[in-house]
């Protein structure tokens, strides 16, 4: 049975009140196989933000996924399920000190910086930590750039470098991220070239290469065009062979996927509570909005929507959440048959960065999670 037609009997037939998330664990593993497919030399480490559920968490670690975190708290969700710190990569470049701290009490060795006011930080807190520094690179055919608020700018390299280096704190590499659901196949290869001048000034200033962290940004299918993993292996592959040549085979050489991982594992199942007709046109309110889950469609973010007339013709509407809040509007201009107050709505591939956002704001309910395993690959819509 389909994930899409599971969702829809939890809903109508067994009278399950909405909004609620419906997770295929079998969906995460077939990505996880895919990315092991075509980049056997990367290893994954998960980016537990985009979505921290302890039975998805618990699913990568039984599949020999490792992890990364942006915070202590997402370190204790590890814990839980029985994940070694050890082997655990803290990617946040701001980082609290009582959190570097703990970290590196409770076994976390690798930490990651983009100034020196960090390595400063990491010094006080975990003197005997390795440090990966993020470096900004090209964000070009990403839906959400990244590189704005990350990543140590050319001027201060040598300055970093050199006063860790004095000291004898450890940089152990480089990481970067080509942005959010990033469309170009080549930006992981280039982004590697832009590395190489940086890895050449590290090495000058003493430090030894072990670790290259290519971060995430591998896409999933939305409403836009987006490369398969076999194109962008197809740029990635002789770029990380000729990194192996320059550097040495024993280098590491890792990735962040999260929404990759996770994205397409699920389907949110919400529906219509309220139409009305505005100057502005047709407005529909869905019972879970931006303060829900559907935080990432405030900055233009979409998805497909299945509805039970979709065979009939669409309309522009604004699709707003249930919330008191006038910024709770998730969609504007989105072609949509024109529901009816009850219908059923399934939201396509939201398995990363919905439920983790999701918040009780004005006192709606977060939306349920059911876990499943589901054999069938087909779907139907």
């Amino acid at each position: 049975m389909s994930l899409h037609r599971r969702a829809t009997i939890m809903a109508l037939e067994e009278d399950r009140p909405t909004p609620f998330l419906v997770t295929d664990l079998n969906r995460i593993t077939r990505k996880v196989e895919e990315f092991r497919r075509h980049l056997p030399m990367v290893k994954m480490h998960y980016a537990v933000k985009a979505n921290p559920n302890p039975s998805v968490l618990a699913h990568l670690l039984e599949h020999e996924v490792s992890f990364e975190i942006a915070s202590i708290q997402e370190l204790h969700a590890l814990i839980r399920i029985g994940k070694d710190p050890a082997d655990v990569l803290f990617s946040n470049p701001i980082k609290p000190d009582h959190s570097i701290r703990e970290a590196y009490a409770l076994g976390v060795t690798t930490f990651t910086a983009d100034s020196i006011d960090e390595i400063d930080k990491i010094w006080d807190n975990a003197p005997e930590g390795k440090i990966v520094i993020r470096i900004a690179v090209n964000n070009e055919g990403s839906d959400w750039p990244l590189s704005h608020k990350f990543g140590l700018p050319p001027h201060l390299q040598e300055p970093l470098f050199t006063r860790a280096a004095e000291r004898g704190q450890k940089i152990i590499g480089l990481t970067f991220h080509v942005g959010s659901q990033c469309r170009r196949p080549e930006a992981w290869s280039q982004a590697l070239e832009q590395a190489m001048p940086v890895l050449d000034l590290m090495r000058r200033c003493g430090h030894t290469i072990e670790l290259i962290n290519m971060g995430g940004g591998f896409p999933i299918q939305h409403l836009r065009p987006i490369p398969s993993m076999a194109e962008i292996a197809a740029h990635l592959v002789p770029s990380l062979e000729a990194l192996r040549e320059e550097l040495g085979p024993d280098v590491r050489i890792v990735a962040e996927p999260g929404r990759y991982l996770v994205g397409d594992s699920s389907v949110l199942a919400t529906k219509c509570i309220g139409r009305a007709e505005r100057a502005t046109g047709i407005w529909l309110y869905f019972d879970i909005g931006a303060f829900g889950g559907l935080a990432e469609t405030l900055e233009g973010f979409d998805y497909r929507l299945i509805t039970p007339r979709d065979s009939e013709q669409s309309m522009d509407c604004t699709i707003a959440g249930p919330s008191c809040d006038s910024v709770d509007v998730i969609f504007r201009g989105k072609a949509i048959p024109d529901l009816h107050i009850g219908d059923l709505v399934l939201i396509e591939n939201t398995g990363a960065y919905t439920s983790a956002y999701a918040s009780t704001f004005n006192g709606f309910p977060l939306p349920e999670v059911y876990i499943l395993q589901i054999e069938e690959e087909t779907e139907a819509a």
